[in-house]
């Protein structure tokens, strides 16, 4: 996302939704598909009406990172099949990913990062695994978020992966309008 007044990056807001009734006696996976293609064009509508937000779709020549497989193959568990998708905080700055496909973290890494990172692996699946970029500082320096930044591809790179500067042509949201909401 790009532009919109400086409060988007800063301010954060609580948005809660009720399930109607006759769509819990459905199967889970079936209610899981049916939630997203019904709530994503609902929260849009909201968050329009809410925030006079106003936003278009552009195609933008970007550097991104690119996750893409190691040199080593990439250490990953298997989730079980009764756990729950989570990104729990770990021990010492450790991050927790159960039942988590790729995309995920790769959505997890760009929000570290504050850059795009799009998923070259081809990995399919749900794992359990935990990325741990504080094994790599240096406990005798105070740590920058440049430093954070090399931190977290070390531990990628622990993980079996890479994460490759290159330029894409990206689809970006751009935010024309947004005002901040009034109260209820």
């Amino acid at each position: 996302m790009q532009g919109g007044p400086k409060w988007v990056d800063s301010e954060r807001f609580d948005i809660a939704a009720e399930v109607d009734e006759a769509d819990a006696t459905k199967g889970e996976q079936s209610l899981l598909a049916d939630r997203f293609k019904v709530a994503v064009p609902m929260i849009r509508a909201l968050l329009e009406d809410r925030f006079k937000l106003v936003l278009h779709r552009e195609t933008k020549e970007m550097f991104v990172y690119a996750l893409e497989v190691g040199k080593t193959p990439p250490k990953l568990r298997e989730a079980k099949e009764d756990e729950q998708p989570a990104t729990l905080p770990g021990d010492h700055g450790q991050i927790v990913f159960q039942k988590m496909p790729i995309v995920g973290f790769v959505n997890t890494i760009a929000n570290i990062l504050h850059v795009p990172v799009i998923e070259r692996t081809g990995t399919t699946g749900f794992f359990d695994f935990t990325l741990d970029p504080m094994k790599f500082a240096d406990q005798s320096q105070p740590a920058s978020s440049e430093g954070y930044a090399d931190l977290v591809h070390s531990a990628v790179e622990e993980l079996g992966f890479k994460l490759e500067k290159t330029k894409v042509p990206l689809e970006i949201t751009v935010i024309d309008r947004a005002e901040q909401p009034t109260d209820n």
